[in-house]
C-alpha cells in the first residue's frame, strides 16, 4: 500500500494497513539530518516512510484578521525553537479548534 492509498483510506475512516505517518522538521532540524546522513532531507522523508508532506497553501488575501487569528478563527503564537542563535521561530495553534468540528 502507498502512502496515497493510505492516506485516502484513513479519510474515509477504514483501516489501511499502517496509520500514515507526519514529520514536520523546523529548517534546522532539516539542515541537521541533511548533514548528518549525507542526504536531502527529502530522501531521509523517504527512507523513514513519511507519508505525509507540508505543502504552502494559497495566501490569505481578505480584511485583516483579528488578534492572531487565521482565517478558521484557530489563534497561533510565535514560538522560538531555544536554538542558541534564536534566529528560527514558528507558529504554534494556541487554541486548537473544538473537537466536534
Amino acid at each position: 500500500m502507498d502512502s496515497r492509498e493510505r492516506t485516502l483510506l484513513v479519510l474515509d475512516h477504514k483501516v489501511g494497513d499502517r496509520i500514515p505517518i507526519e514529520f514536520w522538521g523546523t529548517p534546522s532540524i532539516a539542515r541537521f539530518l541533511e548533514s548528518e546522513l549525507g542526504t536531502p532531507y527529502s530522501e531521509f522523508l523517504h527512507e523513514c516512510d513519511v507519508d505525509l508532506r507540508h505543502i504552502d497553501g494559497p495566501v490569505y488575501t481578505g480584511p485583516p484578521l483579528e488578534g492572531g487569528s487565521d482565517i478558521w478563527g484557530v489563534k497561533r503564537g510565535v514560538v522560538s525553537t531555544g536554538l542558541s542563535d534564536q534566529s528560527e521561530c514558528y507558529n504554534e495553534v494556541m487554541n486548537p479548534p473544538p473537537s466536534h468540528v
